[in-house]
């Protein structure tokens, strides 16, 4: 087998992300370090997003990129500030979710590493 298809195989058993892995497969794409990509684990993440416009756009960044939809959404207050509470559930990396929340403003609300869900 070419190296390009044992590194997409390994890049899928990490992340799960079958589109990626093929572009690597086809050399369409280069395969990251993989012991820079996370390793896919079963957790929950609660994010605070501070308007329904960030709240929507994360919402439709993880379905395109994760395929995931969060499990929970509630009206919450983060200090100050009024806005959205977030829990996303399911198997991701660690990273996937701070990757799309963190350009739009959101601020992790449980600060773990990882919650296994339950």
């Amino acid at each position: 087998m070419p190296n390009a298809a044992i590194d997409s195989v390994m890049f899928f058993r990490r992340t799960g992300k079958l589109d990626e892995a093929v572009q690597i497969a086809l050399g369409k794409k280069k395969c990251p370090k993989l012991e820079d990509i996370g390793t896919q684990i079963p957790q929950s993440q609660t994010w605070f997003f501070p308007d329904q416009d960030k709240l929507n756009r994360f919402q439709l960044m993880l379905q395109n990129q994760l395929q995931i939809a969060p499990e929970n959404i509630a009206d919450a207050d983060n200090g100050s500030q009024s806005g959205y509470a977030v829990t996303v559930t399911g198997n991701f990396s660690e990273q996937d979710i701070a990757s799309i929340a963190g350009p739009l403003l959101g601020q992790r609300l449980d600060n773990l590493p990882a919650s296994p869900a339950v």
